[in-house]
């Protein structure tokens, strides 16, 4: 269940149950005094401390923060494009490097395939995981923090299955979300309905 819509009431007790297990339940602890940048809220939109949000930030809110993906940013090019981002060679040339962690044991058994930019006369971010299918409870949004702070919902991207596992979702962006080439791109990955 996602926290409720825009037109409705929001609250911290609400943001902070929601953060322990993506219900709203009321399993969660309030009796301690709870903040909109405390670590787990925060963590709800994928932001670091001291970013701007508010309220509003979390209405309709779907999905949990699942993995922590730190992407070394690699550029080259490749079929007469210019690419940013990372990509394990699958289909593609492999550019940069990943580490994946798991946040607070939450088990996903997708494999991560790469997250990258190519810059043609059709400019687009694709998203490419190995199992699971189209759906929020693979993933339901990433965020990025690097050149910026991006979201990308799953709902507003184009899917495609590949074939052999392979799942890709793909949004028109004109320009990359990523730094230059070795810097450091934080990642969340969300997951759940």
């Amino acid at each position: 269940m996602p926290l409720p819509s825009s037109g409705n009431s929001i609250s911290l007790s609400q943001m902070e149950d929601y953060s322990n297990d993506g219900v709203l339940d009321n399993d969660a602890d309030t009796s301690s005094p709870i903040g909109i940048n405390d670590s787990n809220i925060r963590g709800l939109l994928g932001k670091a401390s001291g970013q701007t949000m508010s309220f509003s930030d979390f209405f309709g809110l779907r999905g949990v923060p699942a993995k922590d993906v730190s992407i070394t940013v690699g550029v080259g090019t490749y079929f007469y494009a210019t690419w940013s981002g990372q990509q394990t060679g699958v289909t593609n040339p492999s550019l940069g490097s990943v580490s994946v962690t798991a946040r607070d044991g939450f088990y996903l058994p997708i494999n991560w395939r790469g997250l990258y930019h190519t810059a043609t006369s059709n400019p687009a971010l694709f998203l490419r995981l190995n199992q699971g299918s189209n759906s929020d409870l693979v993933v339901s949004k990433i965020t990025i923090q690097s050149n910026g702070f991006h979201t990308f919902h799953r709902s507003d991207a184009t899917y495609s299955n590949l074939g052999g596992g392979n799942h890709q979702w793909s949004w028109d962006v004109s320009s990359t979300p990523f730094g230059s080439a070795n810097s450091t791109a934080t990642v969340v990955w969300f997951a759940g309905s």
